[in-house]
């Protein structure tokens, strides 16, 4: 049984693709968001990734590790 992805999480996973080498990483998933996706690093810092459906464009904000 495969899971259809909509167009907002496909973008999404292009992105991190395209711009992260995703080894490094920890990708979930952030429903609240379009196509959301919270990436974390191994030190801790962790990007929130989304489409922005208003923009058609990928936006993302980041936690600063403390």
């Amino acid at each position: 049984m495969s899971v259809k992805q909509d167009s907002n999480t496909k973008n999404v996973l292009q992105y991190l693709q395209e711009n992260f080498d995703l080894e490094h990483f920890q990708v979930s998933d952030f429903p609240l968001m379009p196509g959301g996706k919270i990436l974390k690093g191994k030190q801790g810092g962790e990007l929130l990734i989304y489409w922005d459906i208003l923009q058609q464009q990928i936006k993302w904000t980041q936690q600063e590790v403390m």
